[in-house]
């Protein structure tokens, strides 16, 4: 939510523009599963980041609700 509206880009087009300019900066030895992310998920037709926070918190809220931490 709030790194959406902090994200570098405005439209998923500029998606590939940003990764591109990041990516050579990453050593893909020592972030090999973040290689992975973008390649498999980010750089995909139709993904969209605001959807990942949605279920992220989703998962987050469950695990505390079983932990007894949220009623």
């Amino acid at each position: 939510m709030l790194q959406g509206v902090n994200r570098p880009f405005n439209e998923t087009d500029d998606l590939h523009e940003v990764v591109e300019a990041i990516m050579p900066e990453l050593s893909t030895d020592d972030y090999s599963q973040l290689t992975e992310l973008t390649i498999e998920y980010v750089l995909q037709p139709g993904y969209d980041y605001g959807n990942e926070s949605e279920y992220g918190l989703e998962v987050i809220f469950d695990g505390l609700q079983r932990l007894g931490v949220l009623a």
